[in-house]
């Protein structure tokens, strides 16, 4: 049982570790991605599917809770999603978002 947990444990650093690179690569929007930000509802990432946050990698526990970006669908802790903006697909009505879309949707950047 106790190689079982280890494996597992192992595995989900690796699988969250390939992740990361990959979207560190990927980082820069295509003119089709920045489009979608804010313009239409996005598929919010299940909170079962994640354990640590989106953005820093925090683990989420009982004080640390998870709060999903209206913008983007992640899953991201209170620090880094303590923005709110107007989004287009909800009547421009603030919404709580990640810092990332935060700074797309407010300053015009096109990269994450």
């Amino acid at each position: 049982m106790v190689v079982f947990l280890f494996l597992k444990t192992i595995i989900f650093f690796l699988s969250f570790f390939f992740s990361s690179v990959r979207n560190s690569t990927s980082s820069i929007l295509t003119p089709e991605e920045a489009g979608k930000i804010g313009n239409s509802a996005p598929v919010w990432v299940p909170d079962r599917r994640v354990t640590m946050c989106q953005n820093c990698a925090v683990e989420f526990s009982v004080l640390v809770r998870r709060h999903h970006c209206r913008a983007c669908g992640k899953v991201v802790c209170a620090p880094c999603s303590g923005n709110r903006a107007p989004l287009r697909y909800r009547d421009f009505e603030s919404a709580r978002v990640c810092d990332e879309c935060f700074e797309f949707l407010e300053k015009g950047k096109t990269f994450f």
